[in-house]
């Protein structure tokens, strides 16, 4: 399994869109949750928190494609991580926006598409960070102007699209998505798809 992992991480890479903003968000962290929330605490918090994980479920139903269960633990690492990159930046100097900064709740490090030792840095995060039991694999886009900006530039890029679609790569079985979380926050938006119900 770990071979089909890393076959399929290796096509994905953090996209950078073009538009930047100044707006503030209220996303700011998951305090008002506790370790992880419920599904109706999500849906009744900030749309920063769920807004993008019916936005993508949308886009697949258009297309014929079942809706992704909302997933409590992928929406706090989808959280976390959008907020990471907002206020610590472990993507600068040209790094991936899947790599991590390092704190005393998750390890850090950087992500590198051609280097099949740093990939587990996107699969285990949602086991480290909160026990989900399957792999997590991200999205992400930098200087988006909200959830919907964020969704029209991975529509507009066929990897990031094959990801949300499970087309190409994504398109066997074991990548048929049992759970979705994602966030915005300051600009920056991050999808995490995973291969188990969140259960």
């Amino acid at each position: 399994r770990r071979a089909a992992l890393r076959g399929a991480a290796a096509g994905i890479v953090g996209l950078t869109a073009i538009r930047r903003t100044n707006e503030s968000h209220a996303a700011e962290n998951l305090g008002s949750f506790g370790r992880v929330p419920t599904i109706d605490q999500i849906r009744s918090a900030d749309p920063s928190y769920w807004m993008l994980v019916d936005l993508i479920n949308d886009y697949r139903g258009r297309l014929g494609l079942p809706k992704i269960a909302l997933s409590p633990r992928l929406t706090v690492v989808a959280a976390l991580h959008v907020r990471d990159l907002a206020t610590r930046a472990p993507h600068a100097d040209g790094a991936s926006l899947h790599s991590w900064s390092r704190d005393e709740r998750w390890s850090g490090g950087q992500y590198k598409p051609t280097d099949k030792s740093s990939w587990t840095i996107m699969w285990d995060k949602p086991k480290e960070i909160v026990g989900y039991p399957g792999y997590g694999f991200e999205i992400a886009a930098a200087r988006v102007r909200d959830a919907r900006y964020a969704l029209e530039a991975w529509q507009k890029s066929p990897q990031h699209s094959n990801v949300m679609l499970n087309r190409d790569t994504w398109a066997d079985d074991r990548w048929q998505w049992k759970a979705i979380g994602a966030a915005f926050f300051q600009g920056f938006a991050c999808a995490w798809f995973g291969d188990l119900a969140d259960g």
